[in-house]
């Protein structure tokens, strides 16, 4: 999983984060999913932005709250912050995320910053088109959000990071706790647990880079999620060190800012046990692909998803509001292009029922002509 598109902080350099150049970057890559992080502006609108404020990742200052969506997407450039270029690059909507997803396939770990926000990504979603709910893994931050997300999202994974509610873990995860505490998870449609430090008497997902001197129980909470048949998706890890230990834990799936260097270090791993390597090979790092926005097949799909959808160069807004140019995708539009297909099925069956008529009559015509001859 490429860690807030595909790396968080710009590391490396290949892409700012949560934009669509480094969606697109973890695409290149081979990367299965991204994760991005979802907030809502002043007018209800969905941004992708991981920090509260703007200030970090854009050329624009203050809350996100304070901003409307429009204001945000025309004049806040998301990309220069890390190089010339990137500039220009736009924060992306929810509008935005979910054609990336329909033009290339991508499932999408969704970290949802606050409460509310599933109805407004999935009605985006139905909107884009193209896009199975299935591909939205929500990660729920607040188990008091847990019944709307589960009720909208009924064919997919949902997570739960319990990082914003220490206080609710228990003290360890074994005996009668443990099933108490992952049976309430169950009960709640929550099917993997993503923790970033510890949970009671378990440490896991720990990087090393983060937590030097944490020790890491291997098999403690992995063992402990699969007896109540739920999987460990581990936080951010950048090393091969930190991808054994967790892999070895019982991690399902992994967070990383480098996608490229996790995938084929993977692969170079499985060459070695299948014994088509000599020892020592395993690379520790890995040749990255160069950075192509809005160039490769991927953006021009998504672009032509995007613009069939919204006019140029308009903000997209959740209730299907184009900011923009201050337009509305109506209902009256909507309605006058169903009831245009509706009018030309029926010019298209009134044709071919007179056909059929016509071949009917000329058929039962020839019939008689034969039944006379042989008479």
């Amino acid at each position: 999983m490429a860690h807030r598109g595909c790396c968080a902080d710009g590391a490396g350099g290949h892409a700012p984060e949560n934009t669509i150049a480094a969606f697109a970057y973890a695409h290149s890559v081979g990367a299965a999913m991204f994760e991005t992080d979802l907030r809502f502006t002043s007018d209800g609108g969905i941004v992708l932005m991981h920090d509260p404020t703007l200030d970090r990742t854009t050329n624009c200052s203050g809350a996100v709250s304070n901003w409307t969506l429009h204001d945000i997407v025309s004049k806040c450039d998301a990309g220069s912050w890390l190089g010339p270029e990137f500039a220009g690059e736009k924060v992306p909507t929810v509008y935005d995320m979910t054609a990336f997803l329909a033009s290339s396939g991508m499932s999408v770990v969704l970290d949802l910053k606050e409460r509310g926000l599933m109805a407004h990504i999935v009605s985006a979603a139905e909107t884009t088109g193209c896009v199975d709910t299935a591909q939205l893994v929500a990660m729920i931050n607040f188990l008091d959000d847990a019944a709307d997300v589960v009720a909208h999202l009924s064919r997919s994974t949902i997570l739960y990071n319990p990082n914003e509610e220490k206080h609710m873990l228990p003290s360890s995860v074994k005996g009668a706790q443990g099933s108490t505490f992952f049976g309430d998870l169950r009960e709640r449609g929550i099917g993997v647990l993503y923790p970033d430090y510890e949970i009671g008497d378990v440490n896991f997902s720990i990087s090393h880079e983060r937590h030097p001197r944490a020790k890491l129980t291997l098999g403690g909470l992995g063992d402990a999620a699969a007896r109540y048949g739920m999987q460990v998706w581990t936080w951010t890890m950048d090393t091969p060190r930190a991808w054994d230990e967790v892999t070895a834990a019982g991690a399902r799936v992994l967070c990383t800012n480098d996608p490229a260097g996790a995938l084929a270090y993977f692969r170079a791993r499985q060459e070695c046990i299948a014994g088509q390597c000599s020892a020592n090979t395993l690379p520790s790092t890995t040749e990255r692909p160069p950075i192509v926005v809005k160039r490769t097949a991927i953006a021009k799909k998504y672009e032509g998803l995007v613009s069939g959808i919204f006019p140029a160069g308009e903000a997209r807004y959740p209730s299907g509001i184009l900011i923009g140019k201050a337009t509305r995708i109506s209902q009256e539009g909507l309605q006058s292009k169903i009831s245009a297909a509706f009018t030309l099925m029926l010019i298209l069956l009134c044709v071919a029922t007179s056909i059929a008529f016509v071949l009917f009559y000329k058929l039962r015509k020839a019939a008689r002509l034969v039944t006379f001859a042989l008479i």
